[in-house]
């Protein structure tokens, strides 16, 4: 009976810092070892979530930013006024209308009589 040589084992392929190649035994079907494997495994969730913080990061700026430019105008204001207290916002955000009913000029609010001096 003869015997047949094993096949040789893949070597991991992962460079260490100090330039020299691992040559562990490398997982199957991969081209690193274990320890390396998970490595970049880690690396790879921190990049991402690294991006996905810094798009929440900005969306949420120009979020801000947009909102901050929607709120100064007195149109607006008004129109959320009108909306509180049609009861149109109740239903989807849960907001209740304790708001007065318009605005003036600078978009100061002011109810429905007159205010006493």
């Amino acid at each position: 009976m003869m015997r047949q040589k094993a096949k040789p084992a893949k070597l991991c392929e992962h460079i260490k810092d100090d330039g020299k190649v691992c040559r562990s035994p490398a997982m199957r079907k991969q081209s690193c070892c274990f320890f390396h494997s998970e490595q970049r495994r880690r690396e790879k969730r921190m990049a991402y979530a690294r991006l996905t913080a810094k798009l929440r990061k900005d969306v949420r700026s120009e979020t801000e930013r947009l909102a901050e430019r929607i709120l100064k105008s007195p149109v607006f204001k008004n129109l959320m006024i009108k909306c509180l207290a049609d009861g149109h916002l109740e239903d989807t955000l849960g907001i209740k209308a304790e708001a007065p009913a318009t605005c003036d000029s600078e978009g100061v609010g002011v109810g429905n009589q007159q205010l006493e001096k």
